[in-house]
């Protein structure tokens, strides 16, 4: 690169990797020397309204592993990974200003789709000349048979017009890269420490339960070798649809959330990884059930970006009138005390871990709702605090689900708890694991 290229900000949000990203490959390409930054936002480090913190331990290990991860991938280039924290446009603007000593520098971005992050985007478009990217999302919104305001409101629906119209697009194309000189990477005095920081350290972190179903480790690294593993070395693929009720171990089911909810692996690979597998391998309805999966998650960042604020509402996106409560019985819950054993096991492995299954995930949403009355929303952000894989569209878009306020064509998802725990765990064996 030349030491005349201008500077430009690539701002990672939840695309924290180097496949698959056409933040970092349009830069380049328009020739610019990038500075990549991730931002905490400040919300996700001030106390909500129900006593946490949103970004808890065990988020914050997966990003601090996450970033470290992509930070030595992008000084193999020459490039700087910043972090920081607090308010976006302060910070963007503290960078823009260090660069070119004005706020007329260049931005790449990934959108969001909940509320209040497309509420920053727009306080950011107004403040800097940006482009932006859908890096998050499987499908193009340009391609979609309706707009995202007639988004349907079932989940099937959904997902025929996507099988029937909508064709996946290939990755974005590879990176050429022209490593700078330790010259042309210099960056200011004044950004210097931003290039080591990270979100915690060690002494934040929370010890590794060895009961854990899987040893998550945050990054690209990690998440390409799980998609490899789960796939091409194991091929447990060809049983998800079986297998994924499951509670106990790493493969009943793929892992792959907590590396999608950053960004560490590109909807779209897993989905041309699945499709190369069956053309090569075999396919069958597990191998489907994976796209399936895929497209629930897709389904609901349409359903945040079409509802906007209304998905944090009491009545979520049908706008009910409701009353909702909280007393001793919430924190009982959050701790796994109920006195409901299979409920209680499945938080005590969210508590110790970050980690729930599914199935555990809707049953205890549908017993803190349904059979102690408690407000749904202070599960949702419990969840956001202690959750690996949180991202708010899946998250608010599923308790919407479970409290009957969300896309359900039911009036809610009431769970027979007890007799889930005998036809998902009829030995005990996952309530034995986390009896204490």
């Amino acid at each position: 690169m030349s030491t005349h290229l201008p500077w430009a900000i690539v701002w990672l949000r939840h695309s924290l990797r180097l496949h698959d990203n056409p933040m970092i490959q349009r830069c380049i390409q328009e020739g610019y020397r990038p500075v990549v930054l991730y931002i905490t936002p400040s919300r996700e480090l001030e106390m909500d309204r129900w006593g946490f913190t949103p970004l808890g331990p065990h988020r914050k290990r997966f990003l601090m592993e996450s970033l470290v991860d992509l930070r030595s991938q992008l000084e193999e280039h020459g490039v700087n990974l910043l972090y920081l924290e607090g308010d976006v446009i302060e910070q963007l603007s503290l960078v823009s200003t260090s660069l070119t000593l004005t706020q007329s520098i260049k931005i790449y971005a990934d959108r969001e789709y909940a509320y209040l992050d497309q509420k920053i985007e727009a306080e950011v478009e107004a403040a800097f000349d940006v482009t932006w990217f859908h890096a998050q999302l499987l499908t193009n919104p340009d391609d979609l048979p309706f707009s995202v305001t007639a988004t349907p409101h079932i989940f099937s629906k959904f997902r025929g017009k996507i099988e029937k119209y909508v064709t996946i697009e290939t990755l974005t194309e590879e990176t050429k890269w022209s490593k700078m000189s330790q010259q042309e990477a210099a960056l200011p005095a004044l950004l210097q420490e931003y290039t080591k920081a990270l979100p915690c350290d060690s002494d934040d972190t929370l010890p590794k339960d060895n009961r854990q179903a899987f040893d998550f480790r945050g990054g690209e690294t990690a998440a390409l070798a799980r998609l490899n593993d789960y796939l091409w070395n194991t091929e447990y693929v060809t049983t998800y649809k079986e297998t994924r009720n499951g509670l106990i171990g790493p493969n009943y089911s793929t892992k792959f959330s907590a590396y999608l909810s950053l960004g560490c692996l590109s909807p779209k690979l897993v989905y041309h990884e699945i499709k190369r597998f069956e053309e090569e391998v075999v396919a069958n309805q597990s191998t489907y059930w994976v796209i399936f999966e895929v497209l629930w998650r897709e389904f609901f960042r349409y359903v945040a970006w079409q509802h906007g604020r209304h998905l944090f509402w009491p009545g979520g996106i049908q706008h009910k009138p409701v009353k909702l409560r909280t007393n001793h019985q919430f924190d009982a819950w959050c701790k796994g005390e109920t006195g409901q054993p299979f409920v209680d096991a499945n938080m005590r492995e969210l508590n110790a871990t970050g980690f729930m299954s599914n199935r555990g995930r809707q049953n205890v949403a549908s017993y803190l709702v349904h059979d102690l009355g408690q407000d749904w929303r202070a599960g949702a952000a419990y969840f956001e605090y202690q959750l690996l894989d949180y991202d708010p569209c899946s998250n608010y878009g599923n308790w919407n689900y479970i409290a009957g306020v969300g896309n359900d064509p039911r009036a809610g998802r009431k769970f027979n708890v007890a007799g889930q725990a005998e036809r998902y765990d009829a030995q005990g064996e996952f309530t034995l694991v986390w009896a204490d």
